[in-house]
């Protein structure tokens, strides 16, 4: 999915997504936290998996990188950054639906409705930091989480 917005990204104003991308805030995720700021939250594990992620996100972008580079009559080699890169994938980190699903989406009109003006509270859990089994909301039935996992609710 964020290779596909990564492409529109890239695209400009030519993009049907355009419009979109303008209106949308730029999502700032750990991964753009610096290295004191990660310190701050004085959770080594913590801090551990959001450098091994930034690192994927960097090994990712290299591998998209040379997809790009095999195709300059459809990539804009000279837009297709990773300040891009991680634009797209933040978008879609924080923005996709279907996690459960068997792909996700991206819904533009979402962005208008999925927003309360109540406090959110959103909680972020790793089996590998926090080994915890959680219980699905709906079903009640309990899951393993291994991987990260969005949960929102209201407070």
């Amino acid at each position: 999915m964020f290779f596909f917005m990564l492409y529109e990204i890239c695209k400009g104003e030519e993009s049907f997504w355009y419009p979109y991308f303008e209106i949308t805030d730029k999502p700032f995720l750990m991964t753009d936290w610096s290295i004191k700021d990660l310190n701050e939250l004085q959770d080594e594990a913590l801090k551990e998996y959001t450098i091994e992620e930034e690192q994927a996100n960097k090994e990712c972008f290299q591998t998209l990188r040379e997809v790009a580079e095999c195709h300059p009559d459809i990539f804009d080699l000279e837009k297709f950054t990773y300040e891009n890169f991680k634009l797209a994938k933040n978008m879609c980190d924080s923005r996709c639906f279907g996690s459960s699903l068997p792909s996700d989406m991206i819904v533009p009109f979402a962005d208008l409705a999925n927003h309360h003006v109540v406090d959110m509270t959103v909680e972020v859990y790793n089996k590998r930091l926090h080994d915890l089994k959680l219980k699905a909301n709906a079903s009640g039935e309990e899951f393993e989480c291994d991987e990260v996992s969005k949960h929102y609710y209201e407070h």
